[in-house]
């Protein structure tokens, strides 16, 4: 998570990669758009039977779309490729779900909660700063993906 989408960066991408201010919108809801498509198209998950597999390619595709999204000619590109990683997001956290509801014993579930709350709390937080600061010492576009 410390690598997560670099939403603190949009105001910049949107302005000063793209010239294009007006359309911040577009980036801050294309990853809700990706996950409200992958979850309206889930039903093929239920065939899935190796969950840990599917989370690991589901995390690599969202990486992927986030670091190339950085490198987007336009942002319609951007838009789309931030749109296809929140859609691995929502399908990594299909899966997730499913193996903590399969592999977790029921009297260990609340202590696991908590341990799992905070790192979905802190994580996307350290991963703002960590965009802010590579942002600042290098690129926009070098702290979201490839220079």
């Amino acid at each position: 998570m410390v690598m997560a989408m670099p939403v603190v960066l949009f105001p910049a991408l949107a302005e000063h990669v793209f010239g294009h201010p007006g359309l911040l919108g577009l980036l801050y809801s294309a990853e809700t758009i990706g996950s409200v498509l992958a979850t309206a198209t889930s039903g093929w998950t239920s065939r899935v039977h190796h969950h840990g597999r599917a989370v690991v390619l589901a995390a690599l595709t969202y990486g992927a779309a986030v670091g190339l999204a950085g490198v987007a000619p336009g942002i319609a590109g951007a838009v789309v490729l931030l749109a296809v990683a929140g859609g691995a997001d929502m399908i990594s956290g299909v899966f997730r779900d499913t193996i903590w509801n399969q592999t977790i014993p029921s009297r260990m579930r609340g202590r696991l909660a908590g341990i799992e709350l905070l790192s979905y709390s802190v994580g996307p937080l350290g991963g703002q700063v960590r965009a802010g600061l590579v942002a600042d010492a290098w690129s926009v576009r070098g702290s979201i993906g490839l220079p």
